[in-house]
């Protein structure tokens, strides 16, 4: 559980750091890497702790009180997330990402056309219809260990990307009333050195 924790944090660093960089400060506080280590549970109940242990836990304490509920980072992970970010923008998707008129992590509600079920989704980043684009785009960012085309589409099956990205296209056509569902792109990113 801690280590699904842990991809998902660096996924959703990855997504703020491309998508989203303003709200960076917002979301994520990173960890000096001259912090001392977590204090164990041992340490925090101990009836009668070293002096070590009283500083590690009140240092983690204090870090604690002074960044809330954000998600904590390392340095580490911070810089492969930038290595991730930067590799993205060299894509000619970013290009068009910011020469066409869209915005990112926008929530859209509509009605299942099958099961008349109320639902949700929130794209990654969408394009308004426009001359470029008349019904739209949609295009979703995936930080995966292996983004090799048959090795990714295993991970698609796994996580049903191709369900999420049929709902994506079914409310982006209700919402914006277009002829046809939007094309939809996967930005596909690994989370291990060198970041491909």
């Amino acid at each position: 559980e801690r280590e699904s924790k842990k991809h998902l944090d660096f996924g959703t660093l990855a997504h703020t750091l491309f998508l989203e960089p303003e709200q960076f400060h917002n979301e994520f506080a990173v960890i000096p890497a001259d912090a001392p280590k977590p204090p164990t549970d041992v340490m925090r109940n101990a009836k009668n702790p070293s002096e070590d242990s009283i500083k590690r836990v009140q240092w983690w304490d204090n870090f604690a009180a002074e960044h809330g509920t954000k998600i904590t980072i390392t340095e580490e992970q911070l810089a492969g997330a930038k290595r991730i970010a930067d590799n993205l923008m060299k894509f000619s998707s970013y290009a068009v990402m910011q020469s066409h008129y869209g915005m990112p992590e926008a929530s859209f509600f509509f009605t299942d056309p099958v099961f008349g079920l109320n639902l949700r989704v929130r794209p990654d980043w969408h394009i308004a219809p426009c001359k470029a684009f008349p019904n739209g785009l949609i295009i979703d960012l995936k930080t995966t260990d292996d983004a090799r085309p048959m090795a990714f589409s295993r991970t698609c099956a796994n996580f049903s990307y191709d369900l999420s990205a049929s709902m994506y296209r079914e409310s982006f056509q209700q919402y914006y009333k277009t002829e046809e569902k939007p094309p939809f792109i996967f930005l596909v990113a690994e989370r291990n050195t060198p970041f491909n």
